[in-house]
């Protein structure tokens, strides 16, 4: 068994799991979600724009998109259905993995959670860009859609933009850090699901990684219906930026830089036990969870 350490291999291993996993049938579910999300925010906002006369930033929707609690369970359990099966096994798994090394081939699955969570992340991105790109600007401003709408429409309050890009959120931040925070605290979620998927497999247990995922997302939403510091405990909460902020004053209610040092903690933490555990691992076991 190799146990040096290969960048060529790891590489390999990131590249294998990459195609199986964008070849994957399952990504069907991808278009779905894309689907539910034009019609929940994208449209939403366009129609906005149209009422007003005015054109929206063209990352106002990805940042609505990564500020509703909803999307953020549905999005990660979308990203967890894509890769449930990972790390993906056949016929000749356990022989690639002896040929490759434990530690090779681990931190080469570890690569390409990020790649995955990167690439799932982006597609949303670029996607919510081409969709509105038309009747938008780009500038690091919030547009009068987000800002003024509700001044110009007073009796449309069930309107879903104005939750997502609240005023804690424009008030506080300008749209270039809403976005970078709103990209980066939903990609560390997505990550976190796929460790934690790895780490489940290293125990033979991936029904129980996939449990332990949404129980963790289903926990996340609904604490996020209450004040108070239980929700901060779950990565919903913690991925939302509007939820930082306080409402009156421009001051934060959390420190932004805790979900950070949350996320980074936990999968910190989810990687060196994912290294323990791959180094006891039996990779002749591989038989027994073949399709």
């Amino acid at each position: 068994m190799v146990n040096n350490l290969s960048f060529r291999k790891i590489w390999s291993v990131c590249r294998t799991e990459y195609v199986k996993w964008i070849m994957n049938a399952r990504m069907i579910m991808f278009a779905a979600l894309i689907v539910f999300v034009y019609d929940y925010v994208i449209r939403t906002i366009m129609e906005n724009g149209e009422k007003m006369g005015e054109p929206i930033n063209i990352i106002e929707p990805f940042i609505a998109i990564g500020n509703s609690a909803l999307l953020l369970f549905i999005m990660p359990i979308v990203f967890l259905a894509l890769i449930s099966d990972f790390p993906k096994s056949d016929g000749n798994s356990m022989f690639y993995m002896i040929r490759t090394g434990k530690v090779n081939w681990f931190l080469g699955q570890t690569l390409f959670a990020i790649v995955a969570g990167i690439t799932y992340v982006g597609a949303i991105f670029g996607i919510s860009c081409l969709v509105v790109m038309k009747n938008a600007f780009v500038y690091n401003e919030w547009s009068d859609v987000v800002y003024l709408y509700y001044k110009y429409f007073p009796n449309d309050s069930e309107n879903v933009i104005l939750d997502l890009i609240t005023d804690r959120l424009y008030n506080n931040l300008t749209p270039m850090q809403a976005f970078t925070h709103t990209a980066l605290l939903m990609l560390l979620m997505v990550i976190m699901t796929a460790l934690i998927q790895l780490l489940s497999f290293a125990y033979n247990r991936k029904m129980v990684g996939l449990l332990i995922n949404i129980c963790l997302l289903c926990m996340g939403i609904g604490t996020t219906l209450f004040e108070g510091s239980l929700k901060w405990a779950f990565p919903v909460s913690n991925a939302v930026a509007w939820m930082h902020y306080d409402r009156v004053f421009k001051k934060p209610i959390v420190p932004i830089v805790n979900s950070y040092l949350y996320f980074i903690i936990i999968n910190f933490v989810l990687l060196v036990w994912n290294i323990i555990a791959i180094k006891r691992y039996d990779f002749s076991k591989v038989r027994d969870l073949e399709d």
